[in-house]
């Protein structure tokens, strides 16, 4: 037998010239097949579809006889060593809706607890140009569905709403510290916490009917996620957008994609849409923008630079499932992809557990009308034309008729049911039956909803596009404080406990007469509908007016204790008087980090700390009318 090696160390020969032992005869001419290990892996064809220039070969092996050649190769790394050795995973079994996905990572308990902590603020992550992202990649391993993949990449991942130490939301990416193909269609995992949406139903829901409907959406099911053994409950596995999902929805995944987070067609958003690659220009968001804002909206041309076919199939969509915090209502969670054949923009819809409500947790609250979010430029603005009105009408009764199926949404809604139930993290299962029934309602009452509205057609709009909100930075806040924890609030808060606070505003320095400071739960109620988080708030009276000042910043249950000279994550609001009904404009927000000496949610309990915290105007939210179609 003679054998090269090409990777010392990593070369064996094959044991037998029977394909029973892993070893594969050929002819001299051809080869069929790869051999893995001593394991028959997979054919050529499919080794050259599925593992394009992936792995090394590192050993070749051969054996002559009268009419055969042996050949076996050998290939090193995880590339196919450990995933094509094994069963492998793939896309479709991985989304099916009807199966409930295993996930069980494991990593070091220091980095998991690193990970968990990491955090943003909303005043660090929404100002006129995105701030990095706050996460990095931490080494662990993986098994789903039984599917070993060692040396992943795992962070933490999540935008404002979703943010949560004990269940976070993951991203895990096969190929970050070692190049390996361990899945057939996919090559990362986006394990969302459903921590907006309490029923585990509204992405699953929501993109289900997208794609129903023709629009490009990603694939979505649940999984069952647990960490070094620890369950952290039911979470939504949704199919990245990446290069997999592109190919898959466009056929082509060599085109520009940008995601937008607070984001829409206006000049000073431009930055906030974020170009996914190097190569990606911001030239078509640009184009778009212009044609928007011209006082005459030239359809022909905007048709050019975006499908509005494609648009109007999206917005309905939007619109008819009650997605108050995508793109049309919230010019938030969205993709927009240029594909390479015809140089357009296309919608793809994004972080839908918001959906299935006719309100939004700001104003104006009640979304009306509820057949046509339009709070985004292109959706107003492409409003305001018959021909849209129209053609969106038209859209908006095909989805009612072909895709908005009330019986097959009660099933699947007691699919999830019979799925989850028995797998949910303790903070779930207090509000999910609940959270169901909140769903099922809405589906039963949408299509009359909608209905009425296209009887009354064309339905009016509420006002003109509205600017995207962003964080204008107006000052600083640092000082140290020590307090007692009260169970209610204190009934004097100007004497309460000692502070020794640096405040400044606007370029000047705030000073005080009387300033206090208390520890309580947040009067706030949470996101989840769970227990109030605990809340620090200083009530001072300025000395130039006498008027009364309040900060109040709060942090999650699980960091309000000592720290050991770390600082944890803080952010809440400052404002002037009495705190009332405010609306959006002129709401003042604070967000950084604090230092934890002592603390402890039992009453009387010592609160000693500093802090550091950034305090900046929340601008954005004017509506305009522009004058002309």
């Amino acid at each position: 037998m003679s054998r090269l090696a090409f990777k010392r160390g990593l070369a064996r020969s094959c044991a037998s010239g029977t394909s029973k032992v892993g070893g594969l005869w050929i002819s001299s001419t051809s080869l069929t097949g790869v051999c893995v290990g001593g394991a028959w892996a997979c054919t050529l064809a499919d080794w050259k579809k599925n593992y394009p220039r992936r792995g090394r070969i590192v050993a070749l092996s051969m054996r002559t006889s009268t009419s055969h050649l042996l050949l076996c190769l050998f290939v090193a790394g995880a590339t196919c060593g450990r995933a094509c050795a094994q069963k492998s995973l793939r896309v479709d079994k991985l989304f099916d809706p009807s199966h409930l996905v295993r996930v069980d990572i494991e990593l070091p308990a220091a980095d998991w607890d690193e990970l968990r902590a990491t955090t943003r603020t909303f005043v660090g992550s929404v100002g006129r140009k995105p701030a990095p992202r706050p996460y990095r990649y931490y080494k662990g391993h993986l098994t789903v569905d039984g599917v070993r993949i060692e040396n992943v990449g795992i962070r933490k991942k999540g935008f404002i709403g979703s943010m949560d130490r004990a269940r976070p939301s993951l991203k895990v990416k096969f190929a970050e510290y070692e190049s390996q193909q361990p899945a057939v269609g996919f090559d990362r995992l986006t394990l969302n916490n459903n921590k907006q949406d309490r029923s585990l139903l509204s992405q699953l829901l929501t993109f289900a009917l997208f794609r129903a409907s023709g629009a490009p959406a990603p694939r979505c099911n649940l999984a069952r996620v647990s960490v070094n053994g620890q369950l952290l409950g039911v979470y939504a596995n949704v199919e990245s957008i990446k290069v997999p999902f592109l190919k898959h929805a466009f056929g082509d995944g060599s085109g520009w994609l940008y995601e937008g987070a607070v984001a829409d067609f206006y000049k000073d958003s431009l930055p906030r849409f974020e170009r996914k690659s190097k190569a990606t220009k911001i030239g078509p968001i640009v184009a778009v923008t212009k044609t928007l804002h011209k006082a005459k909206l030239d359809l022909a041309h905007l048709g050019t630079l975006v499908d509005v076919d494609a648009f109007l199939r999206f917005w309905a969509m939007e619109s008819l499932v009650g997605f108050w915090d995508g793109y049309a209502q919230n010019q938030n969670n969205f993709f927009l992809y240029r594909k390479p054949d015809n140089s357009k923009l296309y919608f793809i819809p994004w972080g839908a557990d918001a959906a299935f409500t006719s309100r939004m947790p700001m104003p104006p609250y009640l979304i009306e009308p509820k057949s046509v979010h339009s709070q985004s430029i292109l959706a107003n603005r492409l409003f305001r034309l018959p021909e849209i009105q129209a053609r969106y009408r038209k859209v908006l009764q095909q989805l009612l008729t072909t895709v908005w199926n009330e019986d097959q949404l009660y099933a699947r809604i007691d699919s999830v049911v019979g799925l989850a139930t028995d797998h949910l993290h303790a903070s779930q299962r207090r509000d999910f039956r609940r959270a169901t029934r909140v769903v099922r309602r809405f589906i039963k009452n949408r299509r009359r909803v909608i209905e009425r509205e296209l009887r009354r057609w064309p339905v009016r709009l509420k006002g003109g596009p509205r600017q995207p909100f962003y964080t204008d930075p107006v000052g600083r806040v640092s000082g140290s404080f020590v307090t007692t924890w009260h169970e209610g609030e204190p009934s004097k808060p100007l004497t309460t406990g000692a502070v020794d606070l640096t405040l400044k505003l606007g370029g000047e320095f705030v000073k005080f007469s009387e300033i206090g400071v208390t520890a309580q739960r947040s009067t706030v109620p949470t996101i989840d509908g769970g227990p109030k988080p605990p809340a620090i708030v200083f009530t001072g009276k300025r000395a130039t007016d006498g008027q009364l000042l309040v900060i109040a910043i709060s942090c999650e249950a699980t960091d309000f204790q000592p720290g050991n000279g770390g600082s944890v994550t803080v952010q809440g609001i400052l404002f002037e008087g009495r705190l009332g009904w405010m609306g959006t404009k002129g709401i003042t927000l604070v967000g950084g980090t604090a230092k934890l000496e002592s603390a402890a949610m039992q009453s009387g309990a010592e609160v000693r700390g500093t802090l550091e915290l950034e305090v900046a105007k929340l601008r954005g939210g004017e509506t305009k009318f522009f004058r002309g179609k």
